[in-house]
């Protein structure tokens, strides 16, 4: 298989593990792993393209699943994620 394609396909898979990941979903780590892994991929193969659709989707994705009024207090937003990470560890 050629790298283009491969790296297109880890672009595609960790978008949607990072949409997941974000989610919480019941297997919130297999997300975030499978995100790594297909990243670091995709990072391997060289493919350009499919590098930067990974960086503008996990920005996206980011950006849709997130409420409105995260972007109109940042300070609450990042408090809410300081207690999500405390409540992780």
């Amino acid at each position: 298989m050629h790298s283009n394609i491969l790296g297109v396909q880890a672009a595609v898979i960790a978008i949607i593990a990072y949409a997941f990941a974000l989610r919480r979903a019941p297997r919130a780590t297999l997300w975030w792993t499978l995100f790594v892994v297909a990243t670091v991929v995709v990072y391997l193969t060289k493919a350009r393209t499919a590098l930067i659709t990974v960086v503008f989707g996990t920005v996206a994705v980011y950006v849709v699943g997130r409420p409105i009024r995260d972007a109109a207090d940042p300070a609450a937003a990042f408090d809410e994620v300081v207690r999500e990470v405390e409540a992780a560890m």
